[in-house]
């Protein structure tokens, strides 16, 4: 048998790579309105890219990631060889997800995550009132729509049935790529977690968490949603029935009380708490800020730390805990307005009961992806709002979460993370999301001074974190050290607040330097805003002058564990 030379296999070669792409030339000009359809599909993502903040979207690795994977699912999806009018069923389904998503990135610029669909199919019953509320964009974005994917419809129709030689090539190479770039970040999980069962499984949903892409991504996030749902409706059964009732004995009109949930925040890189760094600098400029050194959290994993700090319930009681409602319902059903934003994902191994805690504010919103000072601005149009209705906003923050260098905008790297050693770098990344933390707990405070309203800003993160402190070299939280078992923590007061309520102010101060559990936020919370039942004690209220140092109970890998108090 002859052999052709090298010359001859390349001009072949070349000459079916060019006859490949004239075939789909050809192609897409016959199926133009199939691929128009297909295009449609990624535009809120690209919308968003565009109307969002930069440092959230397109300065984010993850962003990009998500653009990637939908445009090799649109290769995927022109690539199935079946007749336009088999394929415009599934093109127009998914054209209900690109107005959902167009009304989420109009309104609330943001992508229709988990978070929020989590939200809808929660609250079917409230989807009339929704539409009645904002049906100035939804009947105008339904018309719109109509007119597209029904002239998709139509044109899709009339397409011939697609040449083989053209689809399948693109078919199999967007597979592939799908395949390597989910394999990728599945491989990233085993490698970060361990090479076990347990690993497995979370390296898998870490996909569906991190998919956020268009068409697919919805279907990702709603498989995170039916996940979640799963899990939390065991919680919402021990809570079906329970009620939690309040009063406010002194009223202050116009009060305003904003709750700063940190994560991962530990009081050992803390300025305002004694570090040598001065990653505080903001707050610690700050009049009638008291704080809290010796916090030990309700545990050092985000799922039970959370709904333990805005527990009435000890921890010792756990049934009650995440049985019994929590402060957020004192407030609501004394008659404050409740407001719970959230910068966190909705990840299926670190939500737990959290959701259905949130669920106790009156209105919920999650800014996934994005920088936790996106809270402020949605802070400064709560209060902007001049109705004299008191108020409760809780804010659940991404702080200093790991990765910790895409916790801060890049005007905040004032420590170097480039040519240092890895722990040095891990440890000054760190220290830039404390600072980063610092300015928007700071500008919260400046926009509540400003209101003029009597406000209390409290803060609290839901544990700490290792950094290769010791020879032990742990990293991470959920170990059960005095790194992540400790959390830093203050009160502040706004003028008008002291000039109503200066006992609260000296109460605080005189309990500043005791050792504290998790146990007494909610006590304290409602003890700031004079609400009285059945659960609140004052022994646990830092604001009180009755407060009591008692033995500190946490949770630690499923067990109760009890730190007694030093002597005095």
């Amino acid at each position: 048998m002859k052999t052709l030379p090298t010359k001859r296999l390349m001009t072949r070669f070349v000459r079916e790579v060019l006859a490949w792409f004239g075939h789909v030339k050809k192609d897409v000009l016959a199926a133009r309105w199939e691929l128009l359809a297909l295009l449609g599909l990624i535009s809120p993502m690209l919308l968003h890219g565009f109307l969002g903040s930069i440092e959230a979207t397109w300065g984010n690795g993850l962003y990009w990631f998500n653009l990637l994977t939908s445009i090799l699912w649109i290769g995927l999806m022109w690539g199935i060889p079946v007749s336009g009018r088999i394929k415009r069923w599934g093109l127009i389904l998914l054209g209900v997800t690109v107005l959902a998503e167009w009304f989420m990135v109009i309104h609330f610029r943001t992508r229709l995550s988990s978070g929020y669909l989590f939200l809808l199919f929660s609250n079917a019953s409230e989807w009339d009132e929704f539409t009645l509320t904002y049906s100035r964009t939804v009947i105008p974005l339904a018309l719109l729509g109509a007119l597209f994917w029904g002239a998709c419809w139509f044109g899709m129709g009339g397409s011939p049935k697609p040449k083989l030689v053209a689809r399948i090539p693109l078919l199999l190479l967007s597979l592939l790529a799908l395949l390597g770039a989910y394999g990728g970040v599945f491989i990233r999980g085993i490698l970060g977690n361990g090479l076990h069962h347990n690993a497995l499984v979370l390296s898998a949903w870490d996909i569906a968490n991190k998919e956020m892409g268009a068409p697919m991504g919805v279907f990702f996030q709603a498989a995170v949603v039916g996940k979640t749902q799963s899990e939390t409706a065991r919680y919402v059964s021990l809570r079906r029935g329970q009620s939690l009732q309040a009063t406010q004995s002194v009223r202050t009109p116009g009060e305003i009380y904003v709750l700063v949930i940190g994560e991962s925040s530990r009081p050992q890189n803390w300025g305002l708490l004694g570090y040598a760094r001065n990653t505080t600098p903001r707050l610690a400029g700050l009049s009638n800020l008291v704080p809290f050194p010796h916090v030990l959290p309700p545990a050092c994993v985000t799922a039970i730390s959370v709904p333990g700090w805005l527990s009435f319930q000890r921890m010792d009681d756990w049934v009650g805990v995440i049985s019994h409602k929590s402060v957020i319902s004192a407030f609501r059903s004394a008659g404050f307005n409740t407001h719970w934003l959230s910068t966190q994902e909705m990840d299926v191994w670190a939500g737990g009961c959290i959701p259905v805690v949130a669920e106790e504010a009156k209105t919920r919103r999650y800014f996934d992806r994005c920088f936790d000072g996106v809270l402020v601005d949605e802070v400064r149009k709560l209060v902007g709002n001049r109705s004299s209705k008191p108020m409760l906003v809780v804010l659940h923050t991404k702080g200093s979460h790991f990765r910790f260098d895409r916790r801060y905008p890049g005007q905040f790297a004032k420590f170097p993370t480039q040519g240092v050693n890895y722990c040095t770098g891990l440890v000054n990344s760190y220290d830039n999301s404390i600072l980063y933390t610092d300015w928007v707990l700071a500008e919260i405070s400046k926009i509540l001074e400003h209101s003029g309203r009597p406000a209390v800003l409290a803060y609290a993160s839901d544990h700490g974190e290792n950094l290769y402190d010791d020879s032990n070299a742990h990293f991470g939280h959920g170990i059960g050290t005095k790194y992540d078992l400790a959390a830093a923590c203050f009160f502040w007061c706004s003028k008008s607040f002291v000039s109503a309520k200066p006992n609260k102010l000296g109460a605080l101060a005189s309990n500043a330097h005791k050792r504290v559990s998790g146990s007494s936020l909610a006590h304290t919370l409602a003890g700031l805003a004079d609400l009285q039942s059945e659960f609140y004690r004052d022994d646990f209220d830092l604001a009180s002058f009755s407060f009591e140092q008692k033995p500190r109970m946490y949770q630690l890998h499923d067990d109760l564990r009890i730190e007694a108090p030093p002597a005095d």
